[in-house]
């Protein structure tokens, strides 16, 4: 099970550069995503538990009966990277929202002629 420290760092790893790239503070998605990977790995514990009883640790066999859970715990940490990830992706740029924002200027434009009100 040295797997999953080794995808908890290296997805890390990728939603920090995400966040530097986007220049958006990255602590709030680090927390997040560690967050959820503990999460995932305490549900694929206690799916194991549910599963194969609570005398697992006692059983000969009990190594090829966690193997079991582990594609299932790594495909829902690889779509919580995936989530996290299109998230930070879909964040606008600083400043490219400001420039779509501005109206054209007026110069082609021919508007009402106020020049009664004078």
């Amino acid at each position: 099970m040295p797997f999953f420290p080794i995808t908890l760092v290296l997805f890390s790893y990728f939603i920090h550069k995400l966040c530097v790239e986007k220049e958006v503070s990255p602590w709030g998605y680090l927390g997040g995503f560690v967050a959820g990977f503990i999460l995932i790995m305490l549900a694929a514990f206690a799916g194991c538990l549910f599963f194969f009883g609570p005398h697992l640790m006692n059983d000969p066999d009990a190594q090829k009966k966690l193997e079991s859970m582990t594609p299932f715990a790594m495909m829902f940490q690889f779509l919580l990277f995936v989530f996290f990830r299109r998230r930070i992706e879909r964040l606008p740029f600083p400043g490219e929202d400001d420039d779509n924002n501005v109206p054209p200027s007026g110069g082609g434009r021919e508007g009402k002629d106020f020049s009664y009100f004078r």
